[in-house]
Order: C-alpha cells, then structure tokens, then sequence
C-alpha cells in the first residue's frame, strides 16, 4: 500500500491492489502507479496545481498489518 499526499495540502490518497490508479505489471510482478488522475482530488481551496496540472507528491510506502516494510 502506498500512502500519497500532496506536499501543499493536506489532500491524500492510499493506493494498492485493486485501486484504479494502479495496474498490474506481469513481467516485474510489480504494482505500478499508472494513472495519477484516477488519485482522490479533495485539495484545499488555495492549493493549487503546477503548470502541468500536476499537484506536488509525496509518496509513503505501507507494510500491510503483520508484515514486513
């Protein structure tokens, strides 16, 4: 699980298994995060995007209860 903030609010997101930002890659056997669109959108009113209409991410990575880091 992959905890995803935006560094200019307090607007975030936990992504996974399942989530729609999120596909399966068969070859690395890895989840990767493919769609930052599909990430939940609730920033504060005076946070806003660059010039690209990206928000600033900041990524924290989530060992599942009772596992390993």
């Amino acid at each position: 699980m992959i905890h995803i903030a935006c560094q200019n609010c307090p607007a975030f997101d936990i992504v996974g298994p399942g989530h729609p930002a999120v596909t399966f890659d068969e070859k690395k056997q890895l989840h990767v995060l493919t769609d930052r669109t599909a990430l939940k959108h609730s920033h504060a009113d005076d946070c806003q995007p660059d010039a690209n209409g990206n928000y600033p991410l900041a990524f924290t990575f989530l060992a599942p209860v009772g596992g390993a880091a």
